[in-house]
């Protein structure tokens, strides 16, 4: 999805087919952390990493051997991908803080390389809403609000401190705005996906194709063609 979203930013005329009713695999129901190394949301939250110690983690976790050169490609790229989504789209991300990499090899941080998406509010996708897939009910707290990791303390400790009152004062707990008929994502959770297939689902739905027209769109509001949207207008995939 990626891949669509950005060749759709790139004025690309883009036909994404998923394999069920709802946009998302595995990554829409986990908890949506990525291992980028040396990015700029880690530097921006005062987080030391380095490309070469995260290279050097690598080796020693898998060995030295990169024969396709996509250990390369990834270390070298993922930064500047990260960085290119958030410059080009509502997309953006933070710092996970501390997080530990999992086997405690050389090279290995305890911070800087684990990084999520900020919360999206869905309540901008208006009627679309409820083609996104529902987070796991163990992500889910007061009847239906997914949250993140920095979620958990503040909502732990919500009457220590002003600071954590405040974090979680303003969470929603479901659409509240007119207009928007989306239900909560525990009722979606409970009636939408049969138990005996949600397991399986939230294993298996993957992407089917996607094709990618390389001629530019027609810009109706304008009478032209254009490769790229402005910076500040987000078209959306058909």
């Amino acid at each position: 999805m990626t891949a669509a979203l950005v060749a759709a930013l790139h004025g690309l005329k883009v036909t994404l087919f998923e394999a069920s009713d709802q946009v998302g695999g595995t990554t829409s129901t986990s908890a949506r952390t990525l291992w980028i190394p040396g990015s700029s949301q880690g530097a921006r939250a005062g987080r030391c990493d380095s490309i070469d110690s995260a290279r050097t983690y690598l080796d020693a976790l898998m060995g030295t051997g990169d024969p396709r050169g996509l250990r390369a490609a990834y270390l070298s790229s993922a930064a500047e991908a990260i960085d290119h989504l958030e410059a080009n789209s509502a997309i953006k991300f933070r710092s996970s803080g501390t997080h530990p990499d999992y086997l405690e090899f050389a090279g290995a941080a305890t911070a800087g390389r684990a990084i999520s998406p900020v919360e999206f509010d869905g309540r901008m996708l208006g009627g679309e809403f409820p083609r996104v897939r529902a987070p796991r009910q163990h992500f889910m707290v007061l009847g239906g609000m997914m949250v993140g990791k920095a979620d958990i303390s503040a909502l732990l400790g919500r009457f220590q401190s002003a600071s954590n009152f405040l974090h979680v004062a303003p969470l929603p707990t479901s659409c509240q705005s007119p207009g928007c008929s989306a239900p909560p994502f525990a009722e979606r959770a409970n009636s939408e996906v049969p138990r005996e297939t949600e397991h399986q689902n939230q294993l298996n739905v993957q992407p089917i194709i996607l094709t990618v027209e390389a001629s530019p769109r027609k810009d109706v509001r304008h009478g032209s063609s254009s490769h790229a949207d402005p910076p500040n207008r987000r078209r959306p995939l058909q």
